[in-house]
């Protein structure tokens, strides 16, 4: 250890960070070992007193989400990276270590004297219940519900069925949450949690039997009765119990957690008023540091357990950038969660907890609890939409923004996975309240739109026109429970892309449904409409590959840089399918036609191991049906449902002419 030029403690590390500076300047950008592990890097701090991997501490610990994700970084023996980049004028170091196979990265700017100040900032409280902590936390939101007009924002008066009562520290009581204050017509102040069970495996492997101590914390029609009555909240698995310590530190008496306030055996009534209860409480807390149930949500908070100092390094003023609301958002365990994703988007405020620190979003403002740099983060997720953007949109009531926001919201969900347990009945049921209400965003009670499996009757062209990058394997479709017409049949976790600008075709019509008639609310027709099976169309349909004369091709044999080579012999008809679901055919002397598969194996389709162009038959099956301009579905015949017809693909931008002369034939889509 010495002391730098600018009087402050500097370790060897450090010292001979100097070499990433002159590599850079000739082009290079090799990262370089600071120390040997983070034990090395905390130990070092403790020791020698060294401000800058004080600063490196402690944007990896703020970079870490999770408490899972601090105990990895304590335990796994990788060194820590430190590596030099430039963007324009800016410069910043990224921090690195491999920990349980997972690259953790935090970015440290390197900012001029002009940016910011040589200050002092005095030691944060480590406790997560600090009371200092709490005061702030209950600052932000009640300057939203004073000031913001965030409350328009809620679905409505009316409280959940059931609600926890927080007596005192460990006392709770279920308490019947629409009878409360009905006298005189004015909802409960209540929190609701959205949290990650966790499943069996995960559960287990971190908490010996805790899976059976989750599924056993749950109310039923047996101790329904004695939780009426108060009861200790000890029992309750550990994210539970935190929880339930937050909401009770921030001044709010009522508390909604799935488990607990929906009794087992009245799941499906209660699984379709997520708008509802979520809608219309105070605030949503989102457990971004948890994995499981049996997580804790207090964790000490030991990024901020010295007192930062201005840190001179190399040149430059060294300070941690912050990571924003949205990348924690595509980063938290949460954010591959079915369920989590409606309960973020129909939340009006939420209260983000991580283990160093929180966040809050309203539809007014953005707040990052000890925010330390105001410079620009390099985010790495993708990109994510305000998390208020949906119901905003919703009230607005502006049909373009509404399609958008539509598409937006399918595309996303398509991502997420869910438990393994009654898949198709638990994805429709964690997209319903969004359903709800986008279906009373975008009609009126005398005009009321048709809810399709995930479609709408108002737009279905463009509905159908979805699409997968890539290919998926069929042994994961949720076929032929749902329809294949309809994206929810696709398996959990599938990127998808839903059609933007769309032009419906003329000759394409929704002939007929199951529709539910009159008098019906909103959340009886988006559940009636999940158990859609069939769609009566008609439309120009046409073979996709001629049926006579056409040729297989190796794909890698017509393919050339910039497009298809057919110079072979032009005259020569050909269709072709590459190895990530697309599909060509050529018709001579016209341009060729792409359309893409969506999955990788489909009914009629054989094929080898995750290869579509190996021992293919019954290609000259596969029928295109046009639903809107130079849009159109891949059909085939279904072989348990005689007539009937299943949509294997889609194409989009192909030549004008492609159906002309084609008739238009009456057709039932499964």
């Amino acid at each position: 250890m010495r002391i730098n030029k600018w009087e402050q403690r500097e370790c060897s590390g450090c010292r001979a960070l100097s070499g990433l500076f002159e590599q850079r300047a000739h082009g290079s950008a090799a990262r370089q070992a600071l120390h040997t592990s983070y034990d090395d890097l905390d130990a070092c701090v403790t020791r020698t007193g060294c401000l800058a991997c004080q600063v490196f501490r402690r944007g990896l610990l703020l970079e870490c989400l999770t408490a899972s994700a601090i105990t990895a970084l304590k335990e796994h023996p990788a060194p820590i990276y430190v590596s030099l980049h430039r963007s324009n004028e800016a410069r910043w170091l990224q921090i690195s270590t491999d920990i349980c196979e997972t690259d953790l990265k935090a970015v440290v700017a390197l900012a001029t004297t002009d940016e910011t100040s040589n200050r002092t900032t005095s030691q944060r409280p480590l406790q997560p219940l600090h009371l200092d902590r709490v005061r702030n936390l209950k600052s932000w939101i009640n300057t939203c519900h004073r000031n913001h007009l965030c409350s328009n924002l809620k679905y409505g008066m009316r409280n959940p069925t059931w609600l926890i009562y927080i007596r005192a520290e460990d006392r709770i009581q279920l308490v019947p949450g629409q009878l409360l204050g009905q006298d005189f017509d004015i909802p409960l102040e209540y929190v609701a949690l959205s949290y990650c069970w966790g499943n069996e495996a995960s559960v287990n492997a971190s908490h010996g039997g805790g899976w059976t101590a989750v599924q056993e914390s749950g109310t039923n029609d047996s101790n329904l009765p004695s939780r009426r009555q108060p009861w200790t909240a000890s029992t309750l698995p550990q994210t539970l119990q935190d929880a339930i310590k937050i909401v009770r530190s921030l001044d709010f008496k009522y508390l909604w957690i799935d488990s607990i306030c929906v009794p087992k055996g009245s799941w499906d009534g209660e699984a379709n008023k997520m708008h509802e209860i979520y809608g219309n409480a105070r605030f949503t807390l989102s457990s971004a540091v948890t994995t499981t149930a049996v997580d804790s949500m207090l964790v000490d908070r030991k990024a901020f357990r010295d007192d930062t100092h201005g840190c001179r390094f190399h040149g430059y003023w060294l300070v941690n950038i912050d990571m924003p609301l949205d990348d924690m958002r595509t980063r938290a365990p949460m954010a591959c969660r079915g369920w989590i994703f409606q309960e973020e988007r129909l939340s009006p405020r939420i209260l983000y907890w991580c283990s160093q620190r929180a966040y809050w979003s309203c539809a007014a403002e953005r707040r990052i609890e000890c925010r330390q740099y105001e410079q620009p983060y390099q985010a790495t997720g993708p990109s994510l939409s305000h998390a208020q953007n949906f119901i905003q949109v919703c009230r607005g009531g502006d049909p373009e923004l509404l399609a958008h926001e539509w598409s937006d919201i399918v595309a996303a969900f398509t991502r997420r996975l869910l438990s393994d347990h009654d898949i198709v009945r638990n994805r429709f049921a964690a997209f319903s309240g969004l359903a709800v209400r986008f279906l009373e965003a975008s009609t009126v009670p005398a005009n009321r739109d048709e809810y399709l499996a995930g479609l709408w009757r108002s737009s279905i062209a463009q509905n159908l026109a979805w699409s997968v990058p890539k290919a998926v394997a069929w042994s994961d479709s949720l076929q032929p429970e749902v329809p294949s017409w309809s994206w929810m049949s696709l398996p959990l976790g599938t990127e998808t892309e839903m059609a933007r600008s769309f032009e419906q075709s003329r000759q394409f019509q929704l002939l007929s449904t199951c529709r539910i008639g009159e008098g019906y609310t909103s959340e009886e027709i988006v559940r009636h409409g999940a158990r859609a099976k069939l769609l009566r169309v008609s439309g120009r349909l046409r073979r996709f590959v001629a049926e006579n004369g056409s040729i297989l091709a190796p794909w890698d044999f017509i393919e050339r840089p910039g497009g298809f080579d057919f110079g072979f012999d032009p005259g020569l008809a050909v269709h072709s399918f590459s190895g990530d679901g697309r599909v060509l055919v050529y018709e001579p002397h016209k341009k060729e036609v792409i359309g893409r598969l969506d999955y990788l194996a489909h009914e009629g389709l054989t094929h080898g191991q995750d290869d579509v162009t190996a021992n293919l038959t019954g290609e000259q099956d596969l029928q295109c049906l046009e639903i809107g301009r130079q849009a159109l579905l891949l059909l085939q015949r279904t072989k348990s449902q005689p007539g009937a017809w299943k949509r294997v693909g889609v194409a989009f931008g192909y030549r004008k002419n492609f159906f002309d002369a084609c008739e238009v034939c009456e057709l039932d889509l499964v």
